[in-house]
């Protein structure tokens, strides 16, 4: 029941579409995938798992990082306008000065 769809020896392959005459891309996110009938040969079937598997790995240690970074961010300018407050505070500047200029609410002011 093994058969071969497209005259290649791939078994995974992955089209875009295009315009004929320029080879203009449609859109960048449309494709088509086709995939041999695998269930006949175990090891083509297996390296396209182990293939699937490392592009999904791939793909969530891509978003984990950039979620990550983002949070680390965020957490860092917290922090600098937290001690930019604290400065502003010794220095002895009113509270609605401090929360126009740093962004804070005033409870997170007060709570220094």
């Amino acid at each position: 029941m093994n058969y071969k769809v497209l005259p290649n020896e791939h078994t995974h392959s992955v089209f875009h579409l295009r315009e004929d005459g320029s080879g203009t891309p449609l859109l960048d996110d449309i494709e088509i995938e086709t995939l041999e009938f695998l269930s006949q040969d175990s090891e083509a079937r297996r390296k396209y798992e182990d293939r699937q598997k490392f592009l999904h790995d791939e793909a969530s240690q891509r978003d984990g990082f950039a979620k990550g970074r983002a949070e680390g961010r965020a957490q860092g300018e917290l922090e600098a306008k937290l001690e930019v407050a604290r400065k502003l505070l010794a220095m002895g500047m009113g509270y609605s000065a401090i929360e126009e200029a740093t962004g804070l609410t005033r409870e997170e002011i007060q709570s220094l």
